[in-house]
């Protein structure tokens, strides 16, 4: 059987995570403080977050017997080994205050403005 060598390779991931709608300041910060901590014990380390604020949810979710309709976004930019990535993903699913979460792999691609190609000029 061929075995493949381990990644360890630091790379840059964006996790979203939503929290539920009704918390209050102190609380959102105490669940993302636990996030931060997590992502520290794996060995990895928050370079920016974004706080996208309180919206309404497409659909409702449930979780725990709780239905929510509403919830805060937050936006996080991350270094972290890859081998660590999906134990990062497990246990964020642990967090019971994470309505739903997305650890994505980050592009290092800079963005365009929308409806024009890299490198056209807009007149």
């Amino acid at each position: 059987m061929l075995k493949l060598a381990p990644d360890n390779r630091v790379r840059r991931y964006e996790l979203t995570v939503l929290t539920p709608g009704d918390f209050t300041s102190t609380e959102q910060k105490k669940v993302l403080d636990s996030l931060k901590e997590l992502i520290k014990k794996l060995g990895g380390k928050v370079e920016k977050e974004f706080d996208w604020g309180k919206k309404e949810l497409a659909y409702m979710i449930k979780k725990q017997g709780k239905r929510y309709t509403e919830a805060f976004y937050t936006h996080l930019v991350i270094s972290l080994k890859s081998d660590q990535a999906p134990k990062l993903d497990k246990q964020i699913l642990l967090i019971n205050d994470v309505i739903r979460h997305l650890l994505v792999l980050a592009s290092d691609e800079k963005p365009t403005k929308l409806g024009t190609k890299e490198g056209s000029s807009q007149k």
